[in-house]
């Protein structure tokens, strides 16, 4: 498999969430603007840095610029957000895993843009995940997903799509059988693991699933 990490200027108080991250050989590393920032406090090096350069530090962007790093300069003015032309870049490389790093932060229009995004039906053979300081979120389509979880963590589903059918959960507090749940519903909000392994089953439609706490 090959994956992708895209880091986005989004928030991060404190880098713990994402020091368990271990670039792998063939990782396709994407700084998105200002997101290179975590590059830097990683000591990680990008192959790409894209977007308008509107948010990246000129002494930083002049570092990469002498390490041979790729840049690539679109203008402010344009029909995409730099989220979008990083997915773009990353769909060309042929990944098969997107990690998302700081891709939720004080703009609640971008980070919900940014999580829009990832529901559009081009990334339906992607596995993807999203880091926060205190959260992992995954993106969901139907099949079964298998958890493993600490039990007492909390976990939400919410619908991106107008309805989510055939949901089918099973190792949690509450648990469902082939239920849909439509779009704007509260129903799958805070449920608890209580079990190591847990699954999710969905037959259309896509959730995105938020944990408190680490899962495998």
């Amino acid at each position: 498999m090959k994956r992708a990490i895209i880091f986005l200027n989004g928030t991060h108080h404190n880098l713990k969430n994402i020091r368990k991250i271990t670039p792998k050989r063939n990782d396709v590393i994407i700084a998105v603007d200002g997101g290179a920032k975590y590059c830097h406090k990683l000591n990680t090096k990008p192959n790409f840095v894209i977007g308008d350069m509107d948010s990246i530090s000129p002494s930083l962007l002049e570092k990469f610029k002498k390490t041979k790093v790729n840049i690539l300069t679109y203008p402010s003015q344009k029909n995409e957000t730099d989220f979008e032309l990083a997915l773009d870049l990353a769909i060309s490389k042929k990944v098969t895993e997107l990690l998302i790093i700081g891709g939720v932060g004080n703009r609640l229009d971008m980070t919900l843009t940014n999580i829009f995004s990832l529901s559009q039906s081009r990334f339906s053979n992607l596995k993807i995940k999203a880091l926060t300081d205190t959260e992992d979120l995954l993106f969901l389509r139907p099949g079964t997903t298998y958890l493993k979880g600490v039990i007492g963590n909390r976990l939400s589903l919410i619908p991106l799509t107008r309805a989510v059918t055939g949901v089918t959960l099973r190792g949690f507090q509450y648990t469902l059988n082939n239920k849909t749940i439509q779009f704007g519903s509260g129903r799958t909000i805070s449920n608890y693991f209580r079990s190591k392994v847990t699954s999710i089953k969905i037959k259309s439609g896509v959730l995105i699933c938020i944990i408190t706490g680490q899962t495998n």
